[in-house]
């Protein structure tokens, strides 16, 4: 090796490399309690809930446990990012996921004694201190150029992908032979193994000198901008009533099934597995196809109202006495949550494209900051509306993605792209995923 090459900097994919089993690890886990959670309090037989416990009672635990995560993200992230650039990337990566780790203790723990009270304060504070994708995204940022920046974040949004996939049917398959705790030990041994890498090879990525302290709440104030931006405010709004319809479908839907058809956790999590492969197609596959050559804005309104009928249609096959009615609707939630990927790709374009390049960061931000505010809302409300009856907030969240493009209104002039601004690389990361 020459004395040159020798001295040659890192590729940039040596020095975000190391984040990505940490991005994988922390969605595996949030995966599985998306998921998990659902078949366990829905038993009346496992032991978490009295068996005498009503449905209502039981989706209201369901979206009160699922809320607190996203609460805690909502509330953390930004506090992280503040951190990580007045102190830099490599020590709050590390304090995050040691933080992390000591919270899945909490939560594999509370799962082993079936103790809710116990569960949720770990599950708030695991949202609170977990920051993974945040940080990676960073980092990403810190070593690349602008573009070359849209691959590296698409590799971000393929982990994740994967992680929905995987997350729900292994941890489906463990919970079901082993109980529904041994799949977060199993994500705790993960963590530790994480941790224990990113001290051995992920080197700081933002030098001393691009350092800048911040208010820690900086990024919570820059939120006040969603109510007073005259030109974005439709947008936000817009955006955050489709994020509640779709967040809260992708948490729900689960409850419909498991009422419906009586699923046991295996099978319900491989219908949940079948939605994130779908979502994972819009973002790695439609999406880039689309990238450059259809227009933001009409698509996002079709992918809004598509989704909301398919949406709607999921409980038709059960009442219709449809042959292979479950088939028929697991395809039919599938193709809502493949239109609701596109959507919300879409009205971040649409974002991106009417702010300047100097706020592009800020409003990027308050979007993933509501993206995590409709989860919250969605999931709370849905499970909540579930418990008069299990259809109904299909129902309810399908009107709310027809509504969105209505609240958007008419199309406003983009302050930075053309009138035929196009969709970019702005992939929705999950079913869910609020992060």
């Amino acid at each position: 090796m020459s004395a040159a090459a020798a001295a040659a900097p890192p590729s940039v994919g040596r020095r975000v490399a190391p984040l990505f089993p940490a991005v994988a690890a922390s969605y595996l886990g949030y995966a599985m309690m998306a998921t998990l959670f659902v078949p366990m309090l829905m038993s009346r037989t496992d032991g978490y809930l009295p068996a005498g416990d009503g449905l209502a009672r039981r989706t209201t635990l369901i979206g009160l446990l699922l809320a607190l995560y996203p609460i805690g993200q909502f509330v953390g992230n930004p506090v992280l990012g503040a951190l990580s650039d007045r102190f830099g990337r490599r020590p709050v990566v590390l304090a995050s996921s040691a933080a992390t780790i000591v919270c899945y203790v909490g939560i594999a723990a509370a799962l082993t004694v079936r103790d809710l009270v116990l569960l949720a304060p770990f599950l708030l504070l695991c949202g609170l201190v977990e920051g993974n994708i945040a940080l990676t995204m960073s980092a990403i940022a810190d070593v690349t150029s602008e573009d070359a920046r849209p691959t590296y974040l698409g590799y971000v949004f393929a982990v994740t992908s994967v992680a929905y996939t995987v997350g729900p049917l292994g941890g489906g398959a463990l919970a079901e032979h082993a109980g529904y705790a041994l799949p977060f030990w199993i994500v705790l041994g993960a963590l530790v193994a994480v941790l224990v890498w990113l001290y051995v090879a992920f080197a700081e990525t933002l030098p001393r000198p691009a350092r800048r302290r911040s208010r820690l709440l900086g990024s919570l104030a820059a939120l006040s901008e969603v109510v007073t931006d005259p030109l974005l405010r439709r947008r936000y709004l817009a955006g955050l009533v489709l994020y509640v319809a779709a967040m809260g479908f992708w948490r729900v839907v689960t409850i419909y099934l498991v009422d419906e058809w009586h699923l046991s956790v295996g099978p319900v999590t491989a219908c949940y597995a079948a939605l994130a492969v779908a979502a994972g197609v819009a973002n790695l596959v439609v999406v880039p196809r689309l990238h450059g050559r259809v227009p933001l804005g009409p698509l996002a309104v079709a992918c809004m109202l598509g989704g909301a009928a398919a949406m709607a249609a999921v409980p038709a096959p059960s009442a219709l006495g449809v042959p292979r009615a479950l088939a028929v609707a697991v395809a039919l939630a599938a193709a809502a949550s493949l239109l609701l990927a596109i959507a919300l790709s879409a009205v971040a374009g649409l974002l991106s494209a009417a702010a300047p390049a100097d706020r592009q960061g800020t409003v990027l931000g308050n979007n993933a900051a509501l993206l995590v505010l409709g989860e919250v809302i969605g999931v709370s409300g849905g499970s909540a509306i579930a418990g008069i009856d299990p259809a109904l907030p299909l129902l309810v969240l399908a009107v709310l993605a027809a509504l969105a493009p209505v609240v958007m209104g008419r199309r406003h002039p983009d302050r930075t792209a053309p009138p035929d601004a196009r969709v970019r690389g702005a992939p929705a990361d999950r079913p869910g995923a609020g992060r």
